[in-house]
């Protein structure tokens, strides 16, 4: 195993495409580059095509399929399917094994905690299976036991029961096997030639354990970003130094506790766990050691960067001159999150001013939430989109609900199967492009047909018998659609003159000419529409759901040629949730509310690099190993409680009680995510934060990432 280390990623380019423009035991079989998600892939792929002249032929495998693909060339059929023991399958295979566990002694808190709701049982089981999926790497010592018997409370017995229903082996089960195959020696087929493994900030024992074993056979390369070149895994925060001074009562030189800067220590937790962790798994070999480059120049970002590399104790030096027109470090405080976009336009403008050959494409803005800030960015950035204030800019690491009008329509129709199916809900359920385009109606028509609807006496409910379900008089079927849209259609074919009553109804005399038209989409609309809410209310297996979904968006949905990626997203997602299912052998049926739930938390997640370096000003998530460098980098919505994000833990998280070097914490990851951020940014790094209050103007903090 080769390592390649540097303090910036760029660095790491030109070892790489050395590598990759060796000659190949297979030229059709395509090299192989792990990645750790989208957004290194796709920058990658454009600085490789500028290095060589063309990138093709390249997979950029994630760690884990990387670790399965192995698994499988090594052990054959047995490791077909190891992702039936993912998140997602077992959250099937606990929905299904879970509920006949929960009268036991045991389960007590479960049952009390669930009761007779469905959807707080999927909601645990959902969050129990994230927990046994990172059990399965983090604590296979710990499986073991349960599946030797050795525990007895619900976390075993239930583990147990999961691995009596699932029909396929996991990690743990298969690690001794495949360790024993690759170290002996048999002759393994599938594994590639070759292996590189770019710009990770950390990877579990279990993967680093596969790539060590597969280097005996494949030639395996660690391209890692390190903030300094020396050993800085001892490191500790100044606060942990203070502590220890005054718990054993002597200078921290006397107990040798290192602090070095000051940052490593206090936001490098998780690298400095993985240097633990890969110093004790691989062997490795440095090549090519002297790729670290000392930061020149004397901005503050500059000298911050390089004392991070020189492990320099700022407190312990002499302070350094700072030029006082210095920007390249800039923090501002707002009154309120709207201010903060305007603020960082503002910043970004002049920057282009003082810097003339910056583009957009070299300036990336953060944000914590996405899904909170795009609302405001677009609301920011649109405004001046016609003068000389625009900027090009693309939102990225949107989910698929956001980014997906097709999505978004599909949940909305599913979410009106249990609704009162008020005026306002149906009419909503209109607006949506997908389904207005379906029916004909232009977005200007929204508002007439507002307008009827209102005049007709829609207020809620299809019909009487659809009252009746929420406990209204059967015979009560006034102010109903079927009551609203039989005054409109009376009033097409009569002349009612707003006092004649036919049959007892008054018809609706406002429709005539053009507007026939509109109100025919209006009807087939709510025929149709009606018709589909109906057959949702039978409960169905997952398989029988996707092909009631496929029918409802035929009949409902727009297609066309340029929006069928979308159609073809949501349909992808379906089909990985049957298969899903059918990996964890789950058979069961469910109700439309569990199905609107289980799409909810699918359609919820983040669409991988959406928009990410599309040659504008990207504005994306902040997401752990994204250690891309860029000229710019803007931090935007630094509050208070915003950042570290506050992550909800499980009580019954057993890696809780037992930390060891290399298990994932997600305040750990983000609190190294803004040390990479601070290492990557080479012109300016801009922050902002809501530091007043925009009701009384009192004065608040930054995120605790920002004062240190």
């Amino acid at each position: 195993m080769n390592l390649y280390r540097s303090n910036r990623v760029e660095l790491l380019l030109d070892p790489l495409a050395k590598v990759l423009s060796s000659p190949a035991t297979d030229l059709v079989a395509p090299q192989r580059v792990v990645v750790n998600s989208k957004g290194m892939e796709r920058w990658l792929s454009m600085q490789l095509a500028q290095r060589l002249g063309v990138c093709a032929n390249l997979d950029f495998p994630f760690p884990f399929r990387v670790v399965h693909e192995a698994f499988q060339a090594a052990l054959g059929p047995r490791a077909r399917r190891l992702d039936a023991w993912t998140q997602e399958p077992l959250s099937w295979a606990l929905l299904a094994t879970l509920p006949p566990l929960l009268q036991q002694p045991g389960f007590l808190p479960l049952r009390r905690y669930v009761g007779d709701d469905g959807l707080k049982l999927q909601q645990l089981c959902r969050r129990i299976a994230s927990i046994f999926d990172r059990y399965i790497l983090y604590r296979h010592d710990l499986i073991r036991r349960w599946e030797q018997g050795v525990d007895s409370h619900w976390q075993a017995v239930l583990w147990r029961a999961l691995a009596e229903r699932i029909p396929h082996p996991h990690l743990g089960q298969l690690e001794r096997p495949f360790f024993d195959r690759m170290q002996g020696g048999h002759e393994v087929k599938g594994l590639p030639a070759s292996l590189s493994v770019f710009g990770v900030s950390t990877l579990p024992p279990l993967v680093l354990r596969v790539l060590g074993v597969m280097a005996r056979r494949t030639q395996v390369n660690l391209f890692l970003l390190c903030p300094s070149d020396q050993y800085w895994a001892d490191l500790h925060s100044r606060k942990r130094a203070d502590f220890l001074e005054r718990a054993f009562g002597g200078p921290a030189e006397e107990l040798h506790v290192d602090v070095g800067h000051p940052l490593l220590g206090s936001l490098g937790r998780l690298g400095q766990d993985f240097q633990q962790v890969l110093e004790d798994n691989v062997a490795y070999a440095e090549p090519e050691p002297e790729l670290f480059v000392r930061p020149l120049g004397s901005t503050m970002l500059q000298t911050l960067q390089r004392d991070i590399l020189e492990l320099r104790d700022p407190a312990e030096e002499e302070p350094l001159p700072v030029d006082p027109l210095d920007r390249s470090i800039s923090v501002h405080s707002c009154h309120g999150a709207i201010r903060q976009v305007e603020v960082l336009q503002d910043q970004l403008l002049d920057l282009f001013e003082r810097l003339p050959d910056l583009q957009p494409r070299d300036i990336v803005v953060m944000m914590p939430d996405v899904e909170t800030w795009s609302p405001l960015v677009h609301a920011v950035f649109d405004r001046s989109s016609d003068d000389d204030r625009a900027i090009p800019y693309r939102v990225a690491d949107r989910s698929l609900r956001r980014d997906n009008p097709v999505a978004e329509a599909l949940l909305a129709i599913l979410a009106l199967a249990n609704a009162r199916m008020s005026a306002s809900e149906v009419l909503d359920l209109l607006g949506h492009d997908p389904v207005r385009e379906r029916f004909g109606v232009l977005p200007t028509e929204l508002e007439d047909l507002g307008e009827w609807v209102r005049q007709a006496g829609v207020r809620w409910g299809i019909d009487a018998s659809h009252r009746k379900r929420w406990g209204q008089p059967e015979a009560q079927g006034l102010n109903t659609w079927r009551f609203g849209l039989d005054r409109l259609l009376l009033g097409l074919a009569l002349p009612g003159r707003d006092r004649e009553l036919w049959r007892g109804v008054l018809p609706y005399d406002e429709i005539e000419g053009q507007a026939t038209r509109l109100l025919g989409s209006l009807v087939d609309f709510c025929e149709t529409l009606f018709e589909a809410l109906e057959r949702l209310h039978r409960p169905r297996t997952p398989a029988e759901w996707e092909r009631e979904l496929g029918r409802l968006m035929d009949r409902m949905l727009a297609s066309t040629e340029d929006d069928a990626w979308q159609h073809l997203q949501v349909r992808t997602r379906l089909e990985e949730m049957v298969d899903h299912a059918a990996a964890a052998a789950f058979e069961d049926a469910l109700g439309v509310e569990q199905i609107l739930a289980w799409l909810s938390d699918l359609f919820d997640e983040r669409v991988p690099a959406s928009g990410f370096l599309s040659g504008q000003l990207t504005f994306c998530a902040m997401v752990p190993m994204r250690t891309i460098p860029f000229r710019v980098i803007c931090l935007l919505g630094m509050d208070e409680g915003a950042y570290p994000r506050r992550h909800t833990r499980m009580g019954f998280d057993l890696m809780q009680q037992s930390r060891r070097p290399g298990d994932r914490n997600p305040r750990e990851d983000d609190r190294y995510l803004f040390l990479e951020t601070l290492l990557s940014a080479r012109d300016a790094l801009i922050i902002t934060f809501a530091g007043r209050s925009i009701q009384d103007n009192k004065e608040r903090p930054p995120s605790v990432l920002v004062t240190e």
